[in-house]
């Protein structure tokens, strides 16, 4: 089942927790801005998130978005937010996977990955 935004705001919710009600093992996919997505679900709700965002600097969406921020470093901590969320809605037996990749900048590779890991706070600071 995919969802538009306007559909999931219109309907609130009423539409994940229907989705959870179900007998169905098929997935729920929910589309828009990931910040105001996760808002809507439940906490401890989700088995299993998987993202690969948008590589800082390396394209331009119509609207913005990740990964379109003045500097690496905020689109770390925008990064950060977001997956703060997912921490949220996921349940202590659910997994999280992300693909990411590198960047150049001013032809030196910025180490974004590795700096991820090095910002994040431990699970007990979510």
């Amino acid at each position: 089942m995919s969802l538009s935004l306007r559909d999931r705001l219109s309907n609130g919710r009423s539409t994940f927790d229907a989705y959870r009600m179900e007998e169905s093992h098929r997935p729920l996919f929910l589309h828009g801005d990931a910040s105001i997505v996760l808002d809507e679900i439940p906490a401890e709700s989700v088995d299993f998130c998987t993202t690969s965002p948008p590589y800082w600097g390396q394209r331009s969406y119509s609207g913005g978005g990740i990964g379109r921020e003045e500097s690496h470093a905020e689109y770390l901590a925008h990064l950060l937010a977001i997956f703060g969320k997912v921490h949220r809605v996921l349940k202590r037996t659910g997994s999280f996977w992300l693909n990411g990749g590198d960047t150049y900048f001013k032809k030196n590779l910025l180490g974004l990955p590795w700096r991820l890991v090095a910002d994040s706070p431990s699970i007990s600071e979510f």
